[in-house]
């Protein structure tokens, strides 16, 4: 072989020695660009479970902690027919936009300001702001002092109203997000049950809502075993309340889109519990992106002052 012909025959192998070696480094690249993708994942995965799961956990441990001292009339010969403190879970001057599924309002000796006297008026709900391209899930709170202009439990029946939400509790940017408890929660469920743990039902109340002044049939187990039909005559608490919510950690939320809030507000409200809720949108292929980061936590409390 000539020394041109060995040159050009060695330059060749070089050239395709180069290509190989790109192509190996190439595949690496493509490898460890993809090993580094699913990390990420997984640890944003694993950061949305430990957001869910504290967030929710300290919003049910908070609403607990205030159910707990939840108060009964000041007259316990109170018929319903003059105003006077009461526990309310949808009561009819809350519009149905804010059941999702349930609010709840009551009141507490918990006031910040005891001028007045000391009883809170406290209530949750959850609210949709869809007025942006990412709709917006927020738990909001009421809470006002005895005294506030609100605070009108005394002085009417219809003590919650839109009004009252609207003025206490507008979470919006506007009123430097007055009333806004919690991003990010898109359902809000309370369960009103009695002695035996069974969910109670009263005459004339909707389906999931309570009300203090109504009464209701309960059954008690006995130390003999046996179970006692006992009626509650009003004004009456329950004997313990089960608080869930539904929560979507801050990278889901960012996902969401106009139909997939709608999609996500109709599954709560027919959905009995908030795991059952989790439960049906995870079959829906549409919001495979956003259950990932969803989550439930529930709690149950009794009550201080009931039965």
């Amino acid at each position: 072989m000539f020394p041109s012909q060995k040159r050009n025959s060695l330059h060749a192998y070089s050239l395709v020695e180069v290509m190989v070696a790109s192509a190996v480094l190439s595949l690496i690249v493509v490898l460890l660009v993809q090993v580094a993708g699913m990390v990420s994942n997984t640890w944003s995965q694993g950061q949305g479970r430990t957001e869910r799961s504290q967030n929710g956990r300290a919003l049910v441990d908070f609403i607990g902690r205030e159910l707990r001292s939840a108060a009964l009339p000041v007259d316990s010969r109170s018929t319903g027919n003059t105003p006077d403190l009461q526990f309310v879970v949808n009561p009819a001057g809350v519009p149905a936009q804010y059941r999702q599924p349930q609010a709840v309002f009551w009141q507490a000796p918990l006031a910040t300001s005891t001028v007045h006297g000391n009883m809170a008026e406290i209530g949750y709900f959850v609210r949709w702001d869809d007025s942006s391209p990412t709709p917006r899930a927020s738990l909001c709170r009421i809470f006002l002092n005895p005294g506030a202009g609100d605070h009108l439990v005394y002085s009417q029946l219809s003590w919650v109203t839109e009004a009252v939400l609207n003025s206490s509790a507008p979470a919006d940017a506007a009123n430097s997000y007055r009333g806004l408890f919690a991003e990010n929660v898109v359902g809000l469920w309370v369960r009103c049950l009695d002695a035996s743990g069974n969910a109670i039902t009263q005459p004339g109340v909707g389906a999931g809502g309570y009300d203090s002044r109504v009464g209701y049939a309960d059954q008690v187990h006995e130390s003999t075993g046996t179970v006692a039909n006992v009626t509650r005559s009003a004004p009456v608490l329950p004997t313990a309340v089960e608080v869930s919510v539904v929560v979507l950690d801050s990278r889901s939320a960012s996902l969401l889109t106009a139909p997939m809030a709608a999609t996500i507000k109709a599954a709560v409200a027919r959905s009995a519990t908030a795991a059952h809720c989790v439960e049906t949108l995870q079959t829906n292929v549409s919001l495979s992106r956003i259950v990932v980061g969803m989550s439930s936590q529930t709690l149950k409390v009794h009550l201080e002052s009931a039965p």
